[in-house]
């Protein structure tokens, strides 16, 4: 299995990062680094060029996940990025492209999986923290703000949630209902 060359890096991470919308830069290098036959050294040097090139902008924040402790970096193409990943699409080969294809459905059920519960906390000025728990794999659909005191409680909750929210919705539209 020999390595992708940089510039193929860049080809299979401006494709990949286009068909899953909101992917992490953690999902979006566990693929690359287990399907792509990329190593690590040439996905970030492949990343910051992109970056640094104006083909791809990454922002850093909570995304509520919990895959990354304090904040996640999501990746999305630049209108650059787009044009030149236009421009290449042609050039694939018909492998390469269903193998592309492939790990993008892949890396899209993942985002989707892990966006689905998200608990995003935040600290008050009082000392005690506020929490907004959203499911959106429920027909529900709940959105709830809480108020804890300590950030033992915050993360317990959090954690939990993003667990089982879909049985703790049930449980609570069962109680409203009643």
């Amino acid at each position: 299995m020999e390595n992708t060359p940089l510039a193929e890096a860049k080809i299979h991470i401006l494709y990949l990062v286009s068909e899953a919308p909101g992917v992490s830069y953690q999902m979006l290098m566990n693929r690359c680094l287990d399907s792509l036959y990329v190593d690590y050294f040439a996905f970030t040097q492949a990343v910051n060029e992109l970056i640094s090139g104006n083909l791809m902008d990454k922002s850093t924040e909570d995304t509520g996940t919990g895959e990354a402790v304090g904040g996640s970096e999501t990746l999305k193409l630049t209108a650059g990025g787009i044009a030149v990943l236009n421009d290449l699409k042609g050039t694939l080969n018909n492998n390469l492209e269903a193998h592309l294809i492939s790990q993008a459905n892949k890396l899209k059920e993942e985002v989707t999986k892990i966006n689905k519960s998200t608990a995003v906390v935040k600290p008050a000025s009082d000392g005690s923290y506020t929490i907004t728990l959203k499911d959106t794999g429920s027909s529900f659909n709940p959105v709830i703000n809480l108020t804890v005191s300590s950030s033992e409680e915050a993360d317990t909750i959090s954690k939990k949630w993003r667990k089982e929210s879909e049985e703790i919705t049930k449980t609570l539209l069962k109680k409203l209902l009643e």
